[in-house]
């Protein structure tokens, strides 16, 4: 199913583009499709993924980018806040890390209303050995070219009953990174969205890790109220 769903989006880039004749799209797409390794389907979905969110770039006015990992990506965003067009870029499976060169080339010769940061789950795996603060800084000097206001959002709450979270992440450094991350807010003067503690209730998660839709309203809700805050917003 995933291979079907890579297939079809590369097609769709194709169409979008205005590459090919519908012959020729054909031709491109077995060109395309011939994948090899798992390295390379996750190569494509990296690719169509990061033509989606510079399509979207290229259409918003002055828009709010949240960055983000598969929690950042599977959110359901309101079109705007406070006025300004919202981009999901969220790229499942990003850590601090490995965003901070897709930031680059998302961002390239572009200046925006806002930046949130939500990235650092998927530094709190169990064989994780990363002290993400260096990365960290070093994406928000990134970010600060494209940007005069960022935000900083915390962890979400990780639950360690949950298949995918007791598998393969680890609750003490999750507790660490999330601390980090509301230390580099407070070195840099940028807000911290603290959503470990805005998530609160039963069943926040499906797996441990990723959010049920009960969880999204309040991680939506952390979200809009802090860049309200931000930005200087009147309801």
């Amino acid at each position: 199913m995933l291979l079907v769903s890579a297939m079809l989006a590369l097609l769709l880039v194709a169409f979008v583009r205005g590459q090919h004749s519908p012959a020729g799209m054909i031709e491109y797409l077995v060109e395309q499709a011939r994948i090899n390794s798992p390295a390379d389907l996750e190569s494509r979905r990296l690719e169509v993924r990061g033509f989606m969110i510079r399509s979207q770039l290229a259409q918003a006015k002055s828009p709010i980018v949240i960055i983000g990992d598969s929690i950042t990506e599977a959110a359901l965003l309101p079109s705007s806040i406070c006025r300004h067009d919202i981009v999901n870029a969220g790229i499942g499976g990003m850590t601090v890390g490995s965003y901070l060169p897709v930031a680059k080339q998302l961002l390239a010769g572009r200046r925006v209303q806002s930046i949130i940061i939500a990235l650092g789950t998927n530094d709190s795996g169990i064989s994780s050995s990363a002290h993400i603060e260096k990365d960290y800084a070093n994406l928000i000097d990134e970010l600060a070219k494209h940007t005069t206001s960022i935000l900083l959002a915390g962890l979400p709450p990780v639950d360690m009953s949950g298949e995918l979270a007791g598998r393969y992440f680890d609750q003490a450094s999750a507790d660490r990174n999330n601390t980090a991350i509301r230390s580099l807010a407070a070195a840099h003067h940028l807000p911290f969205i603290d959503l470990h503690n805005a998530l609160h209730g039963d069943s926040l998660t499906v797996d441990g890790i990723h959010l049920t839709a009960a969880a999204y309203r309040q991680w939506r809700e952390a979200v809009r109220r802090n860049v309200y805050s931000a930005l200087g917003c009147v309801e």
